[in-house]
């Protein structure tokens, strides 16, 4: 399955791992564990700054992860705690000298068409928009506290023996089509009144591993695109 939805999200510069502008660590590659799989981790040293007009790059060791890795969490491994024992590989914060450090959060959201739990429609407002945050770092479901509620009504007023028994998120592409992604017995949670920004009006839907397992998810800048392949 392969579509297109909508993306928001905010206007910062982000860099990518280039391979002809990586040179060799002086590590061995290692076996490394993350999100249940194991694989081949190759280290290897670039340079690297926050920002080059106030501070000139440094060459910093980070591990790249191999095939059998990046199913789970990523491409690129950069370690975030600043004093580790020498049998472990250097640390990002370790090789920078820094004590502390602050990156942006960004949240690639759409907007959903619909949304359907054991064959029944949870009403969507129109006046009330319902966006999508897609999160790998999620096993099942979160959802605002009014969808959460709505759905435990009408679980009562049917007598649903599973509240999220079979759950569908639908999405309208740029073309005008609808697609949908889906999880059997997600585990669902309320997210409270917590949301990723101010002011935030909406409902809130975040799909995790349960709905994404299986695909590949690629995020189109520049172009405000989202793509999903199976």
């Amino acid at each position: 399955m392969s579509f297109h939805l909508q993306a928001w999200s905010y206007k910062y510069k982000w860099g990518c791992y280039h391979p002809e502008r990586t040179f060799d660590s002086g590590f061995s590659n290692t076996i490394e564990g993350f999100d249940n799989n194991q694989g081949k981790v190759v280290w290897r040293k670039a340079g690297f700054s926050f920002d080059e007009d106030l501070q000139p790059q440094q060459n910093l060791t980070f591990g790249v992860f191999g095939p059998d890795l990046l199913d789970g969490p990523g491409g690129v491994f950069f370690g975030l705690i600043k004093d580790t024992d020498k049998w472990i590989r250097p640390s990002f914060l370790g090789q920078t000298g820094y004590k502390s450090f602050c990156a942006p959060v960004v949240h690639y959201i759409a907007k959903a068409a619909g949304f359907i739990v054991n064959g029944l429609p949870l009403k969507l407002d129109d006046r009330t928009p319902t966006y999508v945050i897609f999160d790998t770092g999620l096993s099942g479901m979160a959802v605002s506290d009014e969808l959460y509620q709505g759905r435990n009504l009408q679980a009562r007023k049917n007598r649903e023996k599973s509240l999220w028994g079979e759950v569908k998120v639908s999405f309208q592409t740029k073309a005008g089509d609808e697609v949908e992604l889906s999880a059997r017995k997600p585990i669902t949670t309320p997210l409270g009144q917590d949301t990723p920004w101010t002011k935030f009006k909406g409902n809130l839907i975040v799909l995790g591993l349960a709905f994404l397992d299986g695909t590949s998810m690629s995020i189109d800048i520049d172009d405000n695109k989202l793509q999903l392949k199976k």
